[in-house]
């Protein structure tokens, strides 16, 4: 989705969604980036000082078709990152979120 406005940053296995990881460990994850806050149950956002971030952890059946009520308590397959390109360069979002896919060993795909 291109905005221009805004940057997507989404993070899956693979195409086809194969795989899923626990919503509850990604929930962790996310908890403990000092940078974010809890949003509801399947979301994050920024805490005052810091860029402007929206964090939705997701279950869907298309990288290409989804939207931010597409969830399940126990499993996720897609995270979309919502970053304010007049805030801070994408270097900065790469910086912060790509430890994640390493550890997951998962797409860092950039939507800019």
């Amino acid at each position: 989705m291109w905005s221009s406005f805004y940057y997507y940053i989404n993070i899956y296995s693979d195409k086809n969604l194969t795989e899923t990881i626990s919503t509850n460990a990604m929930k962790s994850m996310f908890s403990s980036l000092e940078e974010l806050e809890s949003d509801g149950d399947f979301a994050f956002k920024n805490r005052e000082g810091f860029p402007f971030m929206r964090i939705h952890l997701l279950y869907v059946k298309s990288i290409d078709s989804w939207n931010s009520d597409n969830t399940d308590k126990e499993k996720t397959n897609f995270i979309v990152m919502e970053c304010h390109k007049k805030d801070i360069e994408l270097k900065y979002y790469r910086k912060l979120f790509k430890p994640i896919t390493d550890v997951l060993d998962w797409r860092f795909v950039e939507e800019v």
